[in-house]
């Protein structure tokens, strides 16, 4: 499994252009039918920063890999938390992986879906140079 760092080295995997998926893709590809094994897993837990909280308004930068509970530990010491309860008994659910399953839990019902609280992204793909940002 391929553990990048950075955005850049996520690209640099993207440009090899190998069938390769999201490490633990397996939890979830229980749930629906297989296909192929990938050739090249890549886990996003060396991108696990929470770059930036800006409690004032209500508004967080964080990486793909950070842990969702350490996010939420992170945002209870100013009396704030992410709207997601995800099934996650070990602790290993992260922010992008909560995104990208869509496993919200209950609490989607009241609050939305992960999805409904992003205001903005940077994406790699293939194709892109660098990150493409939404606004803020």
């Amino acid at each position: 499994m391929e553990r990048p760092g950075t955005a850049e080295e996520i690209a640099a995997h993207a440009r090899r252009g190998s069938p390769r998926a999201p490490g633990r893709w397996r939890d979830q590809a229980r749930l629906g039918r297989l296909g192929p094994a990938p050739e090249i897993e890549i886990s996003t837990c060396g991108l696990d920063a929470l770059v930036e909280h800006n409690e004032g308004d209500l508004t967080a930068v964080l990486q793909a890999g950070l842990p969702l509970a350490r996010a939420q530990e992170t945002f209870a010491k100013k009396g704030q938390r992410l709207c997601l309860d995800p099934p996650d008994g070990g602790g290993l659910a992260t922010v992008g992986g909560v995104v990208a399953t869509g496993d919200s839990g209950p609490l989607r019902h009241r609050f939305g879906a992960a999805r409904d609280m992003i205001s903005a992204y940077a994406w790699r793909s293939q194709t892109a140079p660098s990150p493409a940002p939404g606004p803020r």
